[in-house]
């Protein structure tokens, strides 16, 4: 494959020798690049969130409160234990896993400090773990962005699953999927990769409030 240079962007296509006349039509794919100059262009709308798999270019829908709330919650938890390990967490910012994946994830634990990260994003070998905090995009999670990870050889994700109030930890990738699965529901604690002396409580990370506490509604 090689990139041909179009108005200032890299479109994805095949060299002109492997093309024939009457082939059907092909698709043509956006590189990570290509969207950070379509922003800069102004073709993409500035306060939009944007990400890239597959080479096709995904607008994110706004957080409502309850994703927003869990994603705050997740990543400064993850961020006081990431740092004890050289680590550092990141929310909805760019990793890039491949030339067509910039995928944004909800929370990225990634080695190192931020400044390490000033000129290029993260990349597969940086990234420690990924948190995909799903409630309308679970579908569209665990259809692209689950796959995109395993490819690219992350070692863990999370996809808490807000409809059904439990985590999805996903380990152990390999072509393309990840061969262990197990869900995890209140009452019961993750030891992430990063840490696994950690233990941390699924009702923490979900946000549960604590009996008696002043989130439970008065009886």
């Amino acid at each position: 494959m090689t990139a041909i240079a179009t108005p200032g962007f890299s479109l994805i296509a095949p060299p002109p020798e492997e093309r024939r006349a009457g082939e059907p039509p092909r698709r043509w794919k956006w590189i990570g690049d290509d969207l950070i100059r379509l922003g800069e262009a102004g073709l993409l709308p500035p306060e939009g969130r944007f990400e890239l798999l597959g080479g096709e270019i995904f607008e994110l829908m706004p957080p409502g409160p309850l994703h927003a709330f869990i994603v705050d919650l997740i990543g400064g938890l993850l961020e006081t234990l990431s740092q004890t390990h050289g680590a550092h967490a990141r929310e909805e910012k760019p990793v890039r896993l491949s030339a067509e994946y910039d995928p944004q994830p909800d929370i990225a634990v990634v080695r190192g400090r931020e400044r390490d990260y000033r000129t290029r994003f993260p990349g597969p070998e940086d990234v420690l773990l990924v948190v995909e905090v799903a409630d309308s995009s679970l579908e569209h999670d665990r259809r692209l962005k689950l796959p995109a990870y395993a490819a690219a050889g992350i070692q863990e994700c999370w996809l808490v699953n807000l409809p059904e109030q439990q985590i999805e930890v996903y380990r152990d990738p390999a072509g393309g999927e990840y061969r262990l699965r197990r869900l995890y529901r209140s009452g019961e604690a993750i030891e992430p990769l990063l840490a696994p002396s950690a233990a941390l409580p699924v009702r923490d990370l979900l946000g549960e409030p604590e009996e008696g506490g002043a989130d439970e509604p008065p009886a």
